[in-house]
């Protein structure tokens, strides 16, 4: 299994479907000045519980869980996600928030240019899920299937496992 946290993954989704509004993928730090809209990465990390740390001017400096370091949202919803080593490396243990490239593996950055990236659709995403579910042996939730169905992507007999 390459991802040991669907639950995870689906739970972002699936808000992500059901309150588009909430959702714009063209945000890394995914939080406007109303707080409402976060990119897939940002919902991921949010309900794996990261919240957001601003500097004193009020920029955004990247998240941190229950007092632990700061780090971007990007790791943190990769962290968050439970990847499996042997196909996407170890996580230094020393990393802190910084260049993305820096402190995530290569493996783990092409993953994260295949959901996180600012110029993918919710359909190219949808697109890349369906793959990873498909590999894993996963069935994505109701919510997320339909969504599937409503972009063509998954026919209405198509098995998972």
């Amino acid at each position: 299994m390459d991802i040991g946290n669907w639950p995870l993954v689906f739970t972002a989704l699936d808000h992500v479907i059901l309150y588009p509004d909430e959702y714009d993928q063209t945000h890394w730090y995914c939080r406007s000045s109303c707080d409402t809209f976060r990119c897939l990465a940002g919902w991921i990390a949010w309900f794996a519980g990261y919240r957001d740390v601003f500097d004193g001017v009020g920029n955004h400096r990247g998240v941190a869980i229950e007092g632990e370091f700061r780090m971007h949202v990007e790791l943190a919803a990769l962290t968050a996600m439970n990847l499996n080593p042997e196909i996407f490396g170890e996580l230094d243990a020393d990393c802190v928030f910084g260049s993305r490239h820096h402190i995530i593996p290569e493996p783990m950055i092409d993953l994260s240019s295949r959901l996180f990236e600012g110029n993918l659709s919710l359909r190219d995403i949808l697109i890349e899920v369906r793959n990873m579910a498909k590999n894993d042996g996963v069935v994505p939730t109701p919510v997320t299937l339909e969504a599937m169905r409503d972009h063509g992507i998954v026919e209405k007999d198509e098995v998972f496992q």
